[in-house]
């Protein structure tokens, strides 16, 4: 009953847009690890499937762009990959967080 609770846990896993890819990567690591103490056997490429599958949308392009890069799928170089483009992302969103557009124009400016 334990590993039906477990895979059932693991097909209903889904990030949400908001959330940290390096937080829902842990939950889903950690799953498998919990399954292979339960002796349930998911082989490299059907792990990367899932992982594609419980991430949101806007990743829809990335995991394209990995499946046709990848001759192996290989989980570990697969999550290195979604980790750092995600971390490039961040950093881009926090660079172009603060700066906003400000055109003063005669006497009033537009922001008002």
């Amino acid at each position: 009953m334990e590993k039906f609770f477990m895979k059932q846990r693991l097909y209903n896993l889904k990030m949400h847009e908001e959330s940290d890819l390096k937080q829902h990567v842990n939950v889903f690591k950690n799953i498998f690890i919990y399954l292979a103490r339960l002796e349930v056997k998911i082989d490299d490429e059907d792990k990367t499937i899932i992982l594609f599958c419980t991430l949101p949308s806007f990743y829809n392009h990335l995991v394209t762009t990995l499946t046709y890069i990848k001759d192996i799928i290989i989980l570990d170089v697969i999550t290195a990959m979604l980790l750092s483009h995600s971390q490039r992302r961040q950093s881009v969103k926090e660079r172009t967080q603060g700066n906003s557009l400000y055109v003063k124009w005669g006497s009033r400016s537009l922001e008002e």
